[in-house]
């Protein structure tokens, strides 16, 4: 029988595997998957999801990476690309089920583009129901400029 392992949290010390070794990964006593140890290992390092409960969000270098779940349901959501943020930065912005109307902003020294190059209207995008923005900085200058695609109008 195999090493079983619950969550995230749990270390594999009952025997030294492989990278190419096969674990079954349970959860709540019930098979979740199988793979090897090395997607085991990547599967451990991925970030979470980050449930945000707030009206408004201006995205840090610390979300870099990051998937971020807004849930409010009482009252707009609003967040915000602002100055300062790496190129290469990115984030999944997404709209969980029952959430309020959620936007995307530049702060006005971040212009903020679709996939085709088009600048947004206002530089507001919106996140459409139960779907996923991803925001990406793709050029500095005067201003930055960031890219955003997914589910967004």
């Amino acid at each position: 029988m195999g090493t079983k392992v619950s969550d995230r949290s749990t270390a594999l010390t009952k025997a030294t595997l492989l990278d190419t070794d096969l674990v079954a990964v349970y959860r709540e006593d019930t098979l979740s998957a199988k793979m090897t140890v090395a997607e085991l290992r990547k599967a451990m390092a991925r970030p979470g999801v980050t449930e945000d409960g707030a009206a408004t969000r201006t995205l840090t270098e610390a979300d870099d990476g990051a998937i971020l779940l807004f849930t409010k349901s009482d009252g707009a959501i609003a967040v915000t690309m602002a100055d300062g943020l790496p190129l290469g930065f990115s984030c999944a912005i997404m709209r969980a089920h029952g959430a309020s109307a959620l936007t995307i902003n530049g702060d006005g020294t971040v212009l903020l583009e679709d996939e085709g190059n088009a600048p947004a209207t206002g530089n507001t995008y919106a996140v459409n129901t139960r779907g996923t923005a991803t925001v990406a900085v793709h050029s500095k200058g005067s201003p930055d400029t960031a890219r955003v695609f997914g589910g967004i109008s």
